[in-house]
């Protein structure tokens, strides 16, 4: 699984699954290389919380999307405190008057719509994280701000946080192995884009596993939303690095499974989950092996894309007329 972000509105309430296009080019590029299922957030607005999130196969079906709703998402960044207002700070105060009007909803609204922070529509979409009923997905890359989560988490110990990003997380993989804090992860982030990253490096993956964080890979650091196809890659890059191959593995298989909440049924090859089966000529994590079938839900799925068929269409033109235009 992987987590290409698709665009919608600001409000709490909106769930990435409504922004949703099963038709998109990069679905058949990514179930190409071996991606079988993936989650949809939505992107923040004018908020740093941006919605919930929904998971989906990678068949391009109209109805590939098998669950809405799954987790919430919340920008703790730079990003997120230039939106808050300008500073971390006001992002943080923001999210803690937001929970605590969603954990005292619906009684807080019973003669008003609006809370502190949120109206009571709103409310109604964070009580679920709140409750700790989905999982909180926090977007930051700061140790500074990953240190503020586990307090966060600390002080919330209903609320299930999830770290994404987290380019200087293993500056702080003690900590989050102790406080039993996911981290969906990028390993080929490895160079200081901004003051948020400066301790980013290959070997941040291999550190992580070996502190005992739960650890899921992304293609984050190398345009989230039309890269996902690269996931085996970055797993790859992450064992080059220090990782084991079967921890690597399993952070594209099993774990992003478990952290999104369907870990019983999905990311295994095992008794009781999908059918969900890639066949690689070599090594899935060798850069020049490629799957030979791919199956969904028990279905050979195709594996011809747009860009395949622009291949086939050009590769043996001969030039038989004398102006383009003659065909």
């Amino acid at each position: 699984m992987t987590t290409p972000p698709m665009t919608a509105a600001s409000p709490l309430r909106e769930c990435g699954a409504d922004g949703f296009n099963p038709s998109a080019t990069h679905i058949d590029s990514a179930r190409l290389e071996g991606v079988t299922r993936f989650a949809v957030h939505p992107t923040t607005g004018s908020a740093i919380l941006a919605g919930r999130g929904a998971l989906a196969d990678a068949t391009g079906s109209e109805d590939s999307l098998f669950a809405t709703r799954q987790f919430m998402l919340v920008d703790m960044s730079q990003s997120g405190g230039r939106t808050a207002g300008g500073s971390r700070t006001a992002a943080w105060a923001f999210l803690r008057a937001a929970i605590e009007d969603a954990r005292f909803y619906p009684g807080r609204f019973m003669s008003h719509h609006e809370g502190d922070a949120i109206d009571r529509y709103d409310a109604a979409a964070l009580v679920s994280a709140v409750r700790g009923e989905i999982p909180l997905i926090m977007l930051m890359d700061r140790a500074a701000d990953i240190r503020r989560a586990i307090a966060f988490a600390d002080q919330y110990p209903a609320i299930r946080v999830i770290i994404a990003g987290g380019a200087e997380a293993h500056l702080v993989a003690d900590e989050l192995a102790d406080a039993s804090i996911p981290v969906i992860y990028d390993p080929m982030r490895n160079l200081p884009d901004s003051f948020d990253t400066l301790a980013s490096t290959n070997e941040g993956a291999s550190i992580l596993h070996e502190a005992g964080v739960q650890l899921a890979y992304t293609t984050l650091g190398s345009d989230l939303y039309f890269n996902p196809r690269l996931l085996a890659q970055h797993a790859g890059i992450a064992v080059a690095h220090g990782a084991d191959w079967a921890d690597a593995f399993r952070a594209i298989t099993l774990t992003p499974a478990e952290i999104y909440g369907v870990g019983d049924r999905f990311g295994a090859l095992a008794s009781g989950y999908a059918a969900d089966v890639v066949v690689w000529d070599g090594d899935p994590l060798e850069v020049m092996s490629a799957p030979t079938s791919v199956i969904i839900n028990g279905e050979i799925q195709s594996l011809e894309t747009r860009q395949t068929r622009l291949r086939d269409r050009y590769a043996e033109i001969v030039d038989e007329h004398q102006y383009a235009y003659e065909h």
